[in-house]
């Protein structure tokens, strides 16, 4: 509108000049007049040249003014965009034709001749995913929907690269119909902003995930829980199917498991299968490619040739070796089961930093684990634990402790240390122990303590100085071991010492004592040969071979008790036992005291060691006649009967297995046992007699015995109400019994075959010699090993049969019977021992027809077993 009122004015001083003329012709010049002036032709002419003069020349004015004000504002845009550094570009809609300035140009790296003047060369530059959001705001700004335009978008460079871009224009309408024609506008390189706003927007993703880790690590109470609580964290970071971590990462290993493991529903993992998985190759080439590199690796997975790609439906993995401080390797790992996956250089690289967290964790993991184990340790220790301040004060006691003390928590918590200190407790090792912990030096020594009942117990005690990180003494620990116990020990060590010697000396005298019964018993029978028919001589010999028999069992209970005779199992009637052991047993029992015997009709078969089960009768006679020694009217019952065990009986004793057995009683009116004492009765040294008055292994043996005949034992007492032991033995089906050699059966005579008889004792071998004369046999004798081969040497086959002692000097019975076979290969050999089973051949010297026979023997039984080994001999030949 400028130019238009400028055009008028020009008219206007051109118009104006007509008049001012005419009026000043007249005036001032005698003119016709001023309307003849003002309409002369000539004057006309000359004021119309005038005004169309003054018309052009304002006009000219004008248009020099307006062009170097353009050329200014020109050159100024030109110097502002060369400062800014910003393209412009120049669209008109009309002709769809797009000029670029050369800065536009520069930016993408093409000259001036090398890029269209079309809107569609622009468009091919734009990056396919930005182009749909650029024309749309075009659109809006062309069609009035929006007041500005403004848009990011990505240019393609003339290299290859895409080039950042923010595009601002405006339009140009024409006056006439406001339609748009023209539309101009910038380009602004935002690529380093892009870049930094980028890497700004990659940190802080990075920081809020670890944020996350870090916020969901805090919330776990324990390493389990912190790791558990990362890798659920960590899958929802990546958007992925599954977090894992495998143990071990180790490629020569047979298996591996996945102990913690986050997944979807979709897509469970390894954590759910069974625990330890096989090692497969893939999953070796995996291990040890992620061992290899210290970052995350994405090994492509191959659905052939893994078969735990397979079985777990991975399409995308990225993983990672874990190296915690303690243990073997660990592998962290990210699966995509859904579809496939390419993992970013910033999820790479925030995956290493979670694996570096994860392997904080890790380690923790293992210490945690280690603390716990130490502190269950010291839970389960056997010894007081005691950890105080370097004052002194009690700060932590484990359970021994208190079980050791009798404590509670509350009694010590805070108390001096010297709460333990018995009054009896020299003042100066206390002094000394705590001087030496408190230098840095461990202390070992005893301490007597005190119980909160009073009781005083000897300690072993250790006392150690506890340093914190600055190797500052701050804590004590003690550890003590209550010592009641170990001398308790020490005291039934040498008890044990004390009967082990018996046992030597029982085991010492067997022998010799055998010896001498054997040769009374061989007198015995020399005695009844020459008697002929005199009843009450043999009634009294036959006195004599019984009490003979009876101090055989006697050194056979010895060896028993000394553990050198296992004894001799058979079967015999429990009745006639019981009476005839009750019978041995009333002559130790004072007659004040009152005893009744009371056995069933029944005659109960029963299996077992007589002489062992008679022992157990005896010592539980003992027992009672010591429970009622100071009862006012003492009286003691045994009974016996058969008992069918009950369902009660079997639910108390599920060990019982027969369907009848003998039940042996054994009943006192005395003091009756504590509760207390209840439960330790059968145990080893165990006694609630004074010292000197009992040994603690009377109910020992009889619960050994008892047991050894797959028997069952119990007791029933009260204070003051007296005691009921029960012995339950299996009862034989078989109602014979093995009589043994209770019934003599009579010698069989000889034919004159020759004796070889070797023994050192020199008794025995005359009274055994004299014996087989008498049954009809000739004899040669020979009181060692070496003298009896000289004779078998000199005259090998006149010996029919060789009768050796086992023990004896120079030469024993065994090398004996072994040299001598080497002579004379088919000779019969009858071994007697007078000691222990270990006298019997073993079975590495085991030799053919040949018997052994413990001392003392019946010699009646001795001619049967000639006769059959002679019989034996006579077959072989």
């Amino acid at each position: 509108m400028r130019q238009y009122r400028i055009i008028l004015i020009g008219i206007g001083i051109g118009l104006l000049i007509w008049p001012v003329d005419s009026i000043v012709d007249t005036l001032f010049f005698e003119g016709d007049g001023f309307w003849e002036e003002l309409l002369h032709p000539s004057s006309v002419e000359v004021y119309f040249r005038s005004t169309v003069m003054c018309f052009v020349l304002t006009l000219a004015g004008y248009a020099y003014h307006s062009t170097k004000k353009l050329r200014d504002s020109e050159e100024r845009f030109t110097l502002a965009m060369r400062g800014t550094n910003d393209g412009v570009w120049d669209w008109n809609l009309e002709t769809d034709t797009f000029y670029c300035s050369p800065r536009w140009k520069e930016m993408l790296g093409y000259r001036e001749d090398e890029i269209g003047s079309h809107f569609e060369a622009w468009m091919a530059l734009v990056h396919r995913d930005d182009r749909a959001d650029l024309l749309e705001k075009l659109r809006g700004y062309t069609e009035g929907d929006n007041d500005t335009f403004e848009s990011e978008i990505r240019l393609r460079h003339k290299d290859g690269d895409w080039v950042s871009v923010l595009s601002r224009g405006f339009l140009v309408r024409r006056p006439s119909d406001n339609k748009p024609v023209r539309m101009v506008g910038t380009h602004v390189d935002i690529t380093e902003r892009k870049s930094l706003e980028e890497a700004n927007r990659r940190q802080m993703h990075h920081l809020q995930a670890m944020d996350r880790i870090g916020n969901a690590i805090t919330r776990a109470l324990t390493p389990d829980e912190m790791g558990r609580a990362a890798l659920e964290e960590a899958r929802g970071i990546f958007a992925c199917d599954r977090a894992w971590l495998l143990y071990p990462c180790d490629p020569d290993g047979d298996t591996w498991e996945v102990p913690i493991e986050s997944f979807s529903d979709t897509f469970p993992g390894a954590f759910t299968s069974e625990d330890r998985l096989p090692m497969s190759d893939a999953m070796r080439r995996l291990m040890r490619t992620a061992l290899d590199s210290d970052a995350p690796v994405d090994l492509p997975v191959d659905p052939d040739t893994d078969e735990t790609a397979t079985r777990f439906h991975i399409r995308s993995r990225l993983c990672m070796a874990i190296r915690p401080r303690f243990g073997k390797p660990w592998l962290f790992g990210l699966h995509q089961c859904s579809h496939e996956r390419e993992w970013s250089e910033q999820e790479t690289a925030l995956m290493q930093s979670i694996g570096s967290r994860l392997c904080d964790i890790l380690t923790a993991t293992y210490l945690y684990r280690d603390m716990l184990k130490l502190n269950e340790a010291i839970k389960q220790a056997g010894e007081a634990i005691m950890i105080t301040d370097w004052q002194g004060s009690i700060e932590y006691v484990n359970p021994a402790f208190l079980t050791i003390t009798g404590y509670s928590l509350d009694d010590v918590a805070g108390q001096p240390s010297s709460l333990l200190n018995s009054p009896d407790q020299d003042e100066s090792i206390n002094k000394q122990q705590r001087d030496r912990a408190l230098h840095g030096e461990t202390w070992h020594g005893s301490m007597l303590y005190r119980r909160k009942n009073g009781s005083d117990y000897t300690a072993l005690l250790t006392v150690a100085p506890l340093r914190d990180e600055h190797n500052a003494i701050t804590h004590l620990v003690s550890i003590h071991r209550d010592m009641s116990d170990y001398q308790k020990m020490e005291a039934q060590f040498l008890q044990a010492q004390k009967l082990e010697a018996v046992g030597t000396l029982v085991g010492g005298i067997a022998h010799d004592f055998n010896n001498m019964l054997a040769a009374i018993q061989g007198n015995l029978y020399l005695a009844r040969t020459c008697l002929g028919d005199n009843p009450k001589a043999i009634d009294k010999l036959a006195n004599i071979d019984q009490i003979s028999m009876h101090s055989a069992e006697m050194v056979r209970q010895l060896l028993s008790f000394s553990r050198k005779d296992k004894g001799q199992s058979r079967r015999f009637s429990a009745p006639s036992f019981v009476k005839e052991a009750f019978k041995l047993a009333r002559a130790g029992i004072p007659e004040n005291i009152s005893l009744r015997c009371d056995v069933c009709q029944e005659n109960i078969i029963i299996s077992g060691d007589a002489t062992r089960l008679q022992q157990a009768i005896m010592n539980l006679l003992t027992n009672a006649r010591d429970a009622v020694g100071s009862t006012k009217e003492p009286g003691i019952e045994v009974g016996l009967s058969t008992y069918e065990p009950t369902p009660s009986f079997l639910t108390i004793h599920p060990e019982a297995r027969a369907a009848r057995y003998a039940l042996l009683s054994v009943h006192d009116n005395g003091h009756g046992i504590d509760r207390e004492h209840l439960d330790k009765l059968f145990e080893p040294f165990f006694t609630t007699k004074q010292p000197g008055e009992g040994t603690g292994l009377g109910l020992a043996m009889v619960y050994g015995t008892v047991r050894a005949h797959d028997g069952i034992i119990d007791v029933q007492s009260s204070p003051g109400k007296g005691t009921t032991f029960r012995i339950y033995l299996p009862a034989d089906n078989r109602d014979e019994e093995d009589h043994g050699g209770e019934h003599e059966t009579p010698s069989i005579p000889g034919m004159g075959e020759r004796i070889l008889l070797v023994d050192d004792h020199e008794g025995l071998r005359k009274v055994t010699g004299e014996v087989l004369k008498e049954m009809g046999y000739r004899l040669l004798q020979a009181e060692n090993g070496e003298q009896a081969l000289k004779i078998i040497s000199a005259a090998p086959e006149a010996i029919d049969l060789l009768i050796t002692d086992v023990v004896m000097p120079k030469m024993g019975g065994m090398e004996l019977a072994q040299a001598a076979r080497a002579i004379c290969p088919e000779l019969p050999v009858i071994f007697i021992s007078g000691y222990e089973d270990k006298q019997k051949p073993g079975k590495d010297k085991v030799l053919l027809n040949c018997i052994h026979i413990p001392k003392p023997y019946s010699f009646a039984s001795l001619s049967h077993s000639i006769r059959n080994l002679l019989k034996e001999g006579d077959n072989a030949t």
